[in-house]
Parts: C-alpha cells; sequence; structure tokens
C-alpha cells in the first residue's frame, strides 16, 4: 500500500447506512471529503475497497470494483467524492470488516524530480467494522424453511402415489386370478355335464353300468 501523504487529511460520511449495517447485493454510498492541508496540489486518482474477514484482515471476502476521480484539489482546499459499492448478494448475514482506501498523487512542478507526478499516495479513510444484513425485502430463513416444508410434502405425496400403484395392480392381479379360477371350473362342469347327458343309455353310461351291476337276478324254481 502507498504512503500517505502529510497533510492530506480524508473524513467519511455514510448518507443512508449510518448504523453500518448493509444489506447483501445492496448498493451503499459513502461520501469521502479530502481536506489538502500539503503545500503541493494533489490529483485524487481513484477509490477502491474490500470487504475482509473479521478474524483475518489479511483474507479479504470481496473486492469492490473501484470509482476513478482524476479531480485536482488544491493547496488549502477541499473537496468531496460519492464512492458506491455493492456487498455481494450471496454473502451470509455476520459482521466483515470493511476498508476504503483513496489514492492520489501530487501535481508535479517544473522544479520536481522526474516522475515525482506518478508517485502515489493513499489513505485508508475507513477502516472498521460492518454488519452485513438480509437483503431488503427478502428473508431467506422464512425462504428455506417453505422450501423444505414443499419439499416434504412432495415426497410423502410421490410415496403415496407409489403406494397407491402398487395396492391397484395387486388387487387387479388377484380379481383377474379368481375370476380366471371361476371361469375354468364353470368351463369344467359344464364340460362333464355335456359328456354324461351324451353317454347317457349307452354301454359307455357309467351311471347305467353301476345300477345294472346293482339289479339282482331273478332265478326260476326247478321243477
Amino acid at each position: 500500500m502507498p504512503p500517505e501523504l502529510d497533510g492530506v487529511e480524508t473524513y467519511y460520511h455514510f448518507p443512508t447506512r449510518g448504523d453500518l449495517a448493509f444489506p447483501a447485493g445492496a448498493p451503499v454510498e459513502v461520501l469521502l471529503g479530502v481536506h489538502n492541508g500539503a503545500e503541493r496540489d494533489v490529483n485524487v486518482s481513484f477509490v477502491m475497497g474490500s470487504l475482509n474477514s473479521p478474524f483475518e484482515f489479511g483474507l479479504h471476502v470481496q473486492n469492490f470494483t473501484g470509482a476513478s476521480y482524476g479531480v485536482v484539489v488544491e493547496e488549502d482546499d477541499e473537496a468531496t467524492f460519492s464512492y458506491t459499492f455493492t456487498p455481494d448478494r450471496m454473502l451470509r448475514p455476520t459482521d466483515f470488516i470493511t476498508a476504503l482506501t483513496v489514492f492520489y498523487t501530487i501535481v508535479p512542478k517544473e522544479s520536481d524530480e522526474e516522475g515525482a507526478g506518478e508517485r502515489f499516495y493513499s489513505t485508508t479513510f475507513y477502516n472498521g467494522t460492518c454488519e452485513i444484513v438480509e437483503p431488503e425485502g427478502l428473508d431467506t430463513e422464512l425462504i428455506f424453511m417453505t422450501l423444505t416444508f414443499a419439499g416434504l410434502i412432495g415426497g410423502a405425496l410421490v410415496l403415496a402415489a407409489q403406494h397407491t400403484t402398487i395396492g391397484s395392480k395387486l388387487v387387479s392381479r388377484a380379481t383377474k386370478s379368481s375370476k380366471s379360477d371361476k371361469e375354468k371350473a364353470k368351463t369344467t362342469r359344464s364340460a362333464e355335464e355335456i359328456r354324461n347327458e351324451w353317454l347317457q343309455g349307452t354301454a359307455a353310461d357309467t351311471g347305467a353300468r353301476a345300477t345294472r351291476r346293482r339289479t339282482p337276478v331273478k332265478t326260476r324254481p326247478k321243477k
């Protein structure tokens, strides 16, 4: 990080997020004030920012898009700049450290050494804890619970439909099997009756033969 330039002072203001609660996915505006108390005019080049882990500042969770200005602030003068950054929508609600830094150069003079105007300076005008909160108008916990409940109901309905289908198939098979057995039995009895009817009065009539066997033979007495 480039060093600060002596005499350059900064201040900040969050016009709509004074409580430092930043909704995930929503733009956050910060106003940067620069007072040039140095003995040189300065060129405010750009502002950048980052969202860092609250446990390890060197761990960057998100780098915010930079904004370029190229505005010269003369000696003993001041200027205000607007910078907007947007926390990622997928961030879960928790505390983070936000760091916002302005980069600037001095306006070179003829007496300056070569490349003096290309040397960057920087001032981190905000470095503090902020809270990432739920996106405005969206309750993710409620949505998650609703989707989970809908999934459970859907799974139960699928299982019930499967059991109903299996039971219907089993009942259908049992009914068809019972009808088939009755039809077979009916067909068999009909054939037996037809056969007996056709053989009645013939030598093949088993009922007639049985009757004849049981009839006693009468003998005449000898004279």
